[in-house]
C-alpha cells in the first residue's frame, strides 16, 4: 500500500510540476502579432491614402502615422512590425491625455500591404516607420523598429521622454531629437 501511495504522490507531483512548467511557458511567451494588432486597432485610428488628407494633413494638432505591413513574408518582418507596434502602443498609453495646441495627439496606423500608395505620402514601404506631424506638416520620421523584445522598453522610453517632448509636447526652443528616416537619433539645434 505504501508503494502505491508513494507512486500516486510522485505521479501527482509530476502532474503539478508539468502544470507549473506549462503555466511558466505561457507566461514567458512572446506576444503574438495578432494580439498586438488587436490592441493597436482598439486605440489607434486606421488611415489610408484616401483618408490621409482629412485625418492627418488637415488635423490642427499633432499626429503620428505608424506605417507597417499586414502581409510580411518573413518572421523577421513580422517581428519587427510587432516590436514597432509595441513601442507605438507604449507611446499611445503614455500620451493618452496629452494635447498639442489644445488638440489631443492623434495616433493612426497605415497598412502598406499591396498597392497602398504609402510611397506617395513619403513612406518607404520597406520597413516599419513612424511619421510625426504637426498641423499637417511632417516633422520627423523614425525609420525602423526594435530588433528584439528586450529593447522595446529602451525605445519607448526615448520616444516618450525625449523625441515627442522636444518636438511637440514640451519644446525647449534649443534642440529637438530627430531620426530623419533612420533608427539613429540626433540632437538637432533649433534656429531662433
Amino acid at each position: 500500500m505504501n508503494k502505491l501511495r508513494t507512486l500516486l504522490v510522485v505521479a501527482g507531483l509530476g502532474f503539478f510540476i508539468d502544470t507549473a512548467m506549462a503555466q511558466e511557458d505561457t507566461a514567458n511567451e512572446e506576444p503574438t502579432r495578432a494580439d498586438v494588432r488587436k490592441q493597436l486597432f482598439s486605440v489607434a485610428e486606421r488611415v489610408d491614402y484616401d483618408s490621409f488628407g482629412q485625418k492627418i494633413l488637415k488635423y490642427p494638432g499633432a499626429a503620428f502615422v505608424l506605417y507597417d505591413s499586414s502581409c510580411n513574408q518573413t518572421k523577421q518582418g513580422e517581428d519587427l512590425d510587432r516590436n514597432g507596434e509595441l513601442v507605438y502602443l507604449d507611446s499611445i498609453k503614455a500620451l493618452k491625455t496629452a494635447k498639442v495646441d489644445n488638440f489631443p495627439i492623434k495616433f493612426t496606423v497605415y497598412d502598406i500591404c499591396g498597392k497602398s500608395k504609402a510611397d506617395l505620402l513619403g513612406a518607404t514601404g520597406t520597413k516599419t516607420e513612424i511619421h510625426m506631424y504637426l498641423q499637417g506638416e511632417r516633422i520627423d520620421i523614425l525609420g525602423g523598429a526594435p530588433t528584439s523584445l528586450s529593447s522595446i522598453n529602451e525605445w519607448s522610453t526615448f520616444l516618450i521622454d525625449e523625441w515627442i517632448p522636444t518636438n511637440l509636447t514640451a519644446p525647449n526652443g534649443k534642440y529637438a531629437w530627430r531620426f530623419e528616416g533612420t533608427i539613429h537619433e540626433r540632437k538637432v539645434p533649433l534656429l531662433p
